[in-house]
């Protein structure tokens, strides 16, 4: 993983921004399994950061390796705010 896929999946909204501020195209890239910035977000439940993405234009379609898109991860973790 990528200093900007930690960031998300710890909730550390201010780095992630600061990323993205830095590169947009942060927002397109991949971690582990093919997971988005988005997919690491959702599982941990850190809202903020969910909404930031989401603000930003990140696709909440997309999915990973295994077919799952963020909400799927939201739901098997049980972190229904997301």
């Amino acid at each position: 993983s990528k200093p900007i896929h930690t960031a998300a999946r710890m909730g550390h909204l201010h780095i992630v921004k600061y990323f993205i501020q830095c590169d947009e195209k942060l927002l397109t890239d991949r971690g582990c399994a093919n997971m988005s910035l988005l997919h690491y977000a959702s599982a941990e439940g850190h809202i903020e950061v969910v909404k930031y993405l989401i603000e930003k234009g990140i696709d909440v379609n997309d999915e990973c390796d295994d077919g799952f898109r963020p909400i799927h991860f939201a739901i098997k973790f049980d972190h229904e705010e997301v």
